[in-house]
């Protein structure tokens, strides 16, 4: 007696950790396999041929994937070494700014910002060809990529755990990226 994962083919037996569940780990749920066989003893089998199955699945975009695994591109917002939120990227194109009357940026600090040091439109996040970038929008507010002076209108490619301080006061970090 067996347990076999429908999803990702992983297979448990009785006495096996999890056994008692109805779910993977992957999600998927598993059939229970009468099939005669006892569990594998804990005696090294060296002429065991182990066959590893390909993944065939092609995803047309690897973050659908990864979001249902909980890995979903996202930017934690900080003010003075204090997390404040965070926000999931879920657009090609996400900004950060001042909201105003004439501004409608998708992560608005303007609360967190009384000295108005952050612009209007500060900075974007940009998916272009799978990969994510880091641009300064506003020539007139100095930001810094990874202790690095960030350039105006300059892409910089972000990976995960990437700091970009905006202000004095506040900053991000890039995740799952």
């Amino acid at each position: 007696m067996k347990k076999v994962c429908e999803i990702c083919s992983k297979v448990i037996y009785p006495g096996d950790k999890g056994y008692e569940e109805e779910f993977c780990e992957c999600g998927g749920t598993y059939a229970v396999i009468d099939d005669g066989t006892q569990a594998p003893s804990l005696q090294e089998d060296t002429n065991t041929v182990v066959k590893t199955q390909e993944v065939t699945e092609n995803f047309e975009r690897p973050e659908d994937f990864l979001r249902d695994f909980g890995f979903t591109p996202m930017i934690e917002v900080y003010k003075e070494k204090n997390k404040l939120f965070t926000f999931n990227i879920e657009y090609d194109e996400v900004t950060i700014g001042r909201k105003t009357s004439k501004s409608f940026p998708d992560i608005d600090l303007s609360i967190y910002d009384q000295n108005k040091y952050l612009s209007r439109n500060h900075l974007a996040v940009i998916r272009l060809n799978d990969k994510y970038y880091a641009r300064l929008l506003s020539s007139q507010n100095i930001s810094y990529f990874n202790n690095l002076v960030m350039k105006y209108d300059e892409d910089y490619e972000l990976k995960d755990g990437d700091k970009i301080i905006l202000t004095k006061e506040l900053g991000i970090i890039i995740k799952n990226i």
